[in-house]
């Protein structure tokens, strides 16, 4: 059957990201973000964002800037808001170090094959909103066998240009 729903078409998508953005010197990279993550009691999954770094000089993260948090396909979520780091200052490494939990109760076989997004945004005004610097996806199926902080692998993430 060649067919396949829109969920599995779009998480196809983020796994052909994935794949393009951890290309050796691909040119769209603007930062990297570095981030760790591991399953807590199967159901809690804990990515902490650690921090930003490699900036690219041209003023790609000014100030107030953020990273955010999602879990897609969004409708294998639905329960599941996205989540932010606090806003931080600009400069060439921003350091983060928070931590994000995403009840992943009913992560069923499908929905292994989901991704964890990270946007970098700009908050520039109450009026023109955040603009999106750049993204990075993670694969979920990635973490699946890390069960504790401790053993949880320093991940680097290229961060990006949206297309």
């Amino acid at each position: 059957n060649l067919k396949l729903s829109t969920e599995l078409l779009i998480a196809k998508y983020y796994r052909e990201r994935a794949d393009d953005q951890d290309t050796i010197d691909n040119p769209e990279t603007v930062a990297k973000l570095h981030i760790r993550g591991f399953f807590k009691a199967k159901e809690n999954l804990v990515i902490e964002v650690v921090m930003a770094s490699d900036i690219e000089e041209e003023g790609v993260c000014g100030p107030d800037t953020h990273v955010q948090l999602y879990l897609v396909p969004r409708p294998w979520f639905p329960e599941q808001n996205s989540q932010a780091t606090k806003v931080e200052k600009a400069s060439n490494n921003m350091v983060f170090n928070e931590q994000f939990e995403f009840d992943v109760t009913e992560l069923d076989e499908e929905k292994k094959s989901g991704h964890i997004l990270f946007t970098v945004k700009q908050r520039r005004n109450v009026f023109t909103g955040d603009v999106v610097m750049g993204e990075a996806v993670l694969p979920i199926e990635d973490l699946l066998n890390v069960r504790e902080h401790s053993t949880s692998p320093s991940i680097v993430l290229h961060i990006t240009r949206p297309k």
